[in-house]
């Protein structure tokens, strides 16, 4: 999955428990509107990944290309740049395992250039600490008792 859909998601699902832990109040219109806003954002861009692919492109290809402003050659390769790198990230946790199930296990950790750069039980919380960071290339991963979960 993508990773803004998956952060939309779990910005959804922050808003959520903010609702659960003020029951009495009721969410404030400001969060009731972000809400909103999130939901129907993760409605449009999963219709229009979905829509684009089924066209027989390459979203993340699209996606790039809008958002860095290059060309299709030029996005292609970032995307397989950013794959590659993100599979060797994969590769750290998978090997690093034993060793993040003894420390950070039930928590999500942050993976940069094979060693772990942070850790949080909140994805969310992590993701808004390491977006300006690293900008979106570190993995976070959820450390279970399984290395393939």
């Amino acid at each position: 999955m993508c990773g803004l859909v998956q952060a939309i998601r779990d910005a959804v699902g922050c808003l959520c428990k903010l609702r659960k832990k003020q029951p009495q109040q009721g969410p404030t219109p400001y969060q009731e509107k972000l809400m909103e806003d999130v939901l129907v954002l993760d409605n449009v861009f999963t219709q229009w990944s979905l829509e684009y692919e089924r066209q027989g492109g390459d979203f993340m290809v699209a996606w790039i290309m809008r958002q860095e402003r290059l060309t299709p050659t030029q996005a292609a390769e970032t995307l397989k740049q950013r794959r590659a790198y993100r599979a060797k990230q994969l590769q750290a946790y998978c090997t690093m395992h034993a060793e993040l199930k003894q420390r950070f296990l039930g928590q999500y950790v942050a993976i940069h250039n094979g060693e772990v750069v942070d850790h949080d039980p909140d994805r969310w919380g992590l993701f808004l600490r390491l977006d300006w960071k690293y900008r979106k290339q570190a993995l976070i991963m959820l450390v279970e008792d399984d290395a393939e979960s």
